[in-house]
């Protein structure tokens, strides 16, 4: 099998399997092609209208050619001037130039049909009729088409200026005219004998400049839509086929005459829909989708919209102004009736499905009815905002407001519109009504919780404080008493009671510094600590600092690097004693944490927003990324061994933070299990141009 697979036959016939699919691909895809190209000729509807003009004209011309000739010609004359008509009015909503360009012509090739049905035998509107004179003019009018025809697509992507293109074309109309009625233009009609060489040869010329205008169209209009395209080739061909028909006739009242001007009738209706369904049918198809739109997501959305006319209201604060009221707040509570009188004029014309659901209503009649009693008392200070909002020519209106259902409920709401820029935006503007009573009621909630968790704050603090205070004094008592035991002369101790009076005096110690560091937290959280903020060195303080702590790590052989010792000077804007507290904190947990051999590391640098950055850093045990969370907490010992922390208690870090934080700057750490830690904190520079800021800031 595995040979059969990899034999050169079945390579061969896989290969051409593959591309068996890809050439099905590519016809189904030219299939699909040809049928976009061919579709707007499929539809029975757009050949309706000129195949009964057709039978209609047909019967016309058993009774009076004449009456027949003058139809078809005003027919196609009427449509060359509506073509004109719908593309000047509403040019400005073009894609391109191309059928501006194709309308500005016709409306001349019109108006040199006119001039062709005016002089043609029989008429003598103007001077007595005959045929050269009317195969001069309509010899003029359909090379003049052609060339216009020709030329279109290879303007399409330009920008052209309506009026020079109508003044140009007109210029042109103009020249042919004078040239025929002064007799200058070659003869193309002889009675009797009928069509000249030249008017031959002119048509003949004209098919081939209508082929021309046919590879033009498809070779420069890619910026043409493939309907217009398709309309424009086919009237293109029909024109051809018409001129052809024009090289036959001997009588200008023959059969030839009739078939050329029927297909003409045809060529201008092409012509006319491409133009029609680009500026009017396509405009409005939209215009009616985005209605469509409009109206589902009116009807489906899920907050409340209202539907509100505010012309009348535009309309009164325009005849305040022009009346010369400047101020507008003061003009309302000088005449409080106002307010009354202007809200009268609003008028709400629809809500949709999500009001009633909000206002707990069955149908919007009822509702728009009884609008009355949604409103509150408040409903005056909202619209004198709303007033205000539209006096001051603001971009949007935004008011929370207190609105009732129909049996009394409050809903805390949100109301807001944008205020239009345009006369015609005020006669319906949507409204949005969001209902906020919930969030209302979880800020109420969350003010309420703050307030106890304030007040349960300071009530923690005092009894802190209170027990601190009340704490010290037995403390320091038992303190006395135990030096007193160690060193009395007169009563000398053994060893083994030196030995428990000495555990006596170093937990008492760590009690008191423990109390101490309780009522520094509370004081801070009270606001009541005072600092004695000054431009204090900061390698000093740190060296003082490595010197009281460095005999806790020699023992253990741990080692303390301090790069600011050689580091040039830094000053920063603090308490020197409470900079001392959180340096001998960070260095204590740095050792206490550490392993027996390890460093710590003291390392400075300045931020470019003015502060000093001061970090520690140890080759300790590290913290765990679960409990970093965890850190700065009150009395939280994450979980660590009690024996290494028998000296602490969990406060601090937590009294470090709030110290830093106090003195205007910010505190942070990063730290890996089993790999160490490195703790930081930045304080402000000592310098003029910022210090002092940011301390406020802090």
């Amino acid at each position: 099998m595995v040979i059969l697979f990899q034999s050169p036959a079945y390579q061969q016939l896989h290969l051409d399997f593959i591309l068996n699919i890809h050439l099905n691909q590519n016809k189904v895809a030219n299939l699909a092609n040809q049928r976009q190209i061919i579709e707007p000729l499929l539809d029975w509807r757009l050949w309706l209208p000129p195949a009964i003009m057709s039978v209609a004209l047909i019967g016309l011309a058993q009774y009076s050619y004449l009456m027949f000739h003058t139809v078809a010609e005003l027919f196609a004359i009427v449509i060359s001037f509506l073509i004109f008509a719908f593309a000047w009015s509403t040019r400005s909503f073009a894609k391109n130039a191309f059928l501006l360009f194709l309308a500005c012509g016709y409306f001349w090739v019109g108006s040199l049909d006119l001039f062709h049905a005016f002089v043609y035998k029989g008429m003598n509107v103007f001077v007595e009729g005959s045929g050269n004179l009317s195969t001069q003019f309509w010899i003029s009018a359909r090379g003049f088409e052609a060339a216009i025809l020709l030329i279109a697509p290879v303007v399409a992507a330009r920008r052209l200026n309506g009026y020079f293109l109508v003044a140009a074309f007109g210029a042109v109309a103009a020249g042919l005219t004078t040239l025929i009625i002064a007799g200058w233009f070659p003869t193309t009609f002889v009675e009797g004998t009928g069509l000249t060489d030249f008017k031959i040869i002119s048509e003949y010329l004209i098919d081939i400049v209508l082929a021309l205008a046919l590879v033009s169209l498809f070779r420069f209009g890619k910026n043409i839509a493939v309907r217009e395209k398709v309309l424009i080739a086919a009237a293109i061909v029909l024109s051809m086929v018409a001129e052809l028909a024009f090289t036959f006739y001997v009588d200008v009242y023959g059969f030839p005459n009739l078939v050329g001007h029927i297909l003409k009738l045809f060529s201008f209706w092409l012509i006319f829909q491409a133009i029609v369904v680009s500026y009017l049918q396509e405009p409005y198809a939209a215009l009616q989708r985005s209605e469509k739109r409009s109206r589902s997501l009116f009807e489906n959305a899920e907050i409340s919209i209202w539907n509100v006319d505010l012309s009348g209201l535009h309309w009164a604060l325009g005849n305040l102004r022009q009346g010369g009221v400047v101020n507008l707040r003061d003009y309302m509570d000088q005449n409080p009736h106002a307010i009354i009188d202007m809200v009268a004029t609003i008028k709400i014309s629809g809500v949709n499905p999500a009001t009633m659901a909000m206002f707990e209503m069955e149908d919007d009649d009822t509702f728009l009815d009884g609008i009355g009693w949604v409103f509150g008392e408040g409903l005056n200070v909202m619209l004198a905002d709303a007033l205000l909002t539209l006096w001051d020519g603001a971009k949007f209106f935004r008011s929370e407001a207190t609105l009732y259902t129909f049996d009394g409920r409050a809903l805390e709401v949100l109301i807001s519109f944008p205020v239009p820029e345009t006369e015609e935006g005020f006669r319906s503007l949507p409204v949005s009504i969001v209902d906020i009573s919930d969030r209302k009621k979880a800020e109420n909630e969350m003010l309420i919780a703050k307030d106890e968790a304030e007040k349960a704050t300071q009530a923690k603090s005092e009894f802190l404080s209170s027990m601190s205070h009340e704490l010290r004094t037995p403390l320091n008592a038992i303190l006395g008493f135990a030096q007193i035991l160690r060193f009395d002369s007169e009563t000398k101790l053994s060893a083994n009671q030196t030995e428990q009076v000495g555990f006596i005096i170093e937990a008492g110690n760590h009690l008191l510094k423990l109390v101490n560091q309780i009522l520094d937290l509370s004081r801070i959280e009270a606001n009541e600590l005072e600092l004695d903020l000054e431009s204090v060195s900061a390698n000093k303080v740190v060296s003082d600092c490595v010197a009281l702590a460095g005999p806790l790590g020699t023992s253990r052989g741990i080692e303390i690097t301090n790069e600011l010792a050689d580091a040039p000077e830094s000053n920063v804007f603090v308490d020197q004693l409470r900079l001392k507290q959180i340096l001998i904190n960070f260095l204590s947990n740095a050792i206490k944490y550490n392993d027996d051999g390890g460093t710590v590391v003291i390392a400075a640098h300045k931020t470019e927003n003015g502060f000093l950055h001061l970090s520690v850093t140890d080759t300790g045990i590290g913290i765990a990324e679960v409990n970093h969370p965890r850190v700065f907490r009150m009395l939280d010992r994450l979980g660590v061994d009690a024996a290494l922390v028998s000296e602490g208690a969990g406060i601090g870090l937590a009294v470090a933070k709030l110290l830093v934080e106090n003195m205007g700057g910010k505190i942070g750490f990063e730290s890996q299990k089993d790999v160490g830690s490195s703790f930081w904190f930045e304080l402000p520079l000592a310098e003029p141009h910022n210090a002092t800021d940011e301390i406020q800031a802090g």
